[in-house]
């Protein structure tokens, strides 16, 4: 609950300022603020009323229209709370952030699928805007659980958000622990197009080895779908080429040897023959 650790008589007096908020001057924010704090104090039925009263029963805010999904969870079906809390997403996912301390864990689990199948569809129905939203619910509400940051990043990717995708992808990464190697294979592909996309080659060319390494038949048929094995090799080669140029040597062996494993790329095998001659006095194979 976001109020444990509030004092009982601090939430008291936020009650009292907010109330009297309310009638000096009857802004939204200010109906919003004392919603939050009856439900702060757990008076949930209070909340709903006035919340009611403020904005109707069928409010026109998104930040309204949040609350009162939460406020009827208890007697709703959790898959219609999940459309207005996926248009709060799209607008302020701090404020959603805040709202699902109000719910509790089983619902938020709930949700999260909910949200997530629903994107699911969006997603298939091209809407990925829209679809954004309920990826943002399923991993607000799972705390973000994996499986939801690899369907937000699969649309943040459709939507050309390339910089945000990363990040989803990058927490994916970091708990890595006890997935399969199928699967890290899969998520350091992702990685490596994402970077690609992004136009940091060194970095992708990094992920695209990893996911040869875990799982070889994967990720060369993932590389085949996208981003393609000749372009990619392409970028093996430049990359190799670079750390050949720096006189990195093992370096730009291992990438040419991982590069061959993508495509039999004729510039790969001159460089290769290259690392051979004009560094044969270093152990590099």
């Amino acid at each position: 609950m976001a109020t444990k650790d509030v004092p009982e008589e601090t939430l008291r007096d936020l009650l009292t300022m907010a109330k009297a908020l309310t009638k000096i001057c009857r802004a939204a924010q200010h109906h919003i603020f004392y919603t939050d704090v009856l439900m702060a104090n757990g008076r949930h039925q209070e909340a709903l009323e006035h919340l009611q009263e403020a904005f109707g029963h069928c409010p026109a805010e998104d930040t309204a229209r949040a609350r009162l999904a939460v406020l009827q969870l208890q007697g709703r079906n959790v898959a219609g709370a999940a459309a207005p809390l996926s248009a709060l997403a799209r607008r302020d996912e701090k404020d959603l952030a805040f709202l699902l301390n109000f719910v509790d864990t089983k619902k938020q689990q709930h949700l999260a699928q909910a949200a997530a199948q629903e994107g699911k569809v969006l997603m298939k129905g091209h809407e990925h805007q829209q679809a954004l939203g309920y990826h943002s619910l399923a991993v607000l509400a799972s705390r973000a659980n994996p499986r939801y940051l690899r369907h937000r990043a699969a649309c943040l990717m459709r939507l050309k958000k390339y910089e945000k995708a990363l990040k989803d992808m990058e927490k994916v990464i970091q708990g890595h622990g006890c997935n399969s190697p199928k699967t890290q294979a899969g998520d350091h592909c992702c990685q490596g197009f994402l970077l690609l996309a992004l136009a940091r080659e060194e970095a992708a060319v990094q992920h695209y080895m990893q996911a040869l390494q875990l799982d070889e038949p994967l990720a060369l048929g993932t590389i085949t779908e996208c981003p393609g094995r000749e372009s990619l090799t392409q970028t093996f080669h430049r990359i190799a080429q670079y750390n050949f140029e720096k006189q990195r040597y093992e370096e730009a062996w291992k990438i040419t040897d991982y590069g061959l494993k993508i495509d039999k790329s004729s510039e790969l095998q001159k460089l290769k023959a290259r690392l051979k001659r004009e560094a044969s006095s270093c152990s590099i194979h």
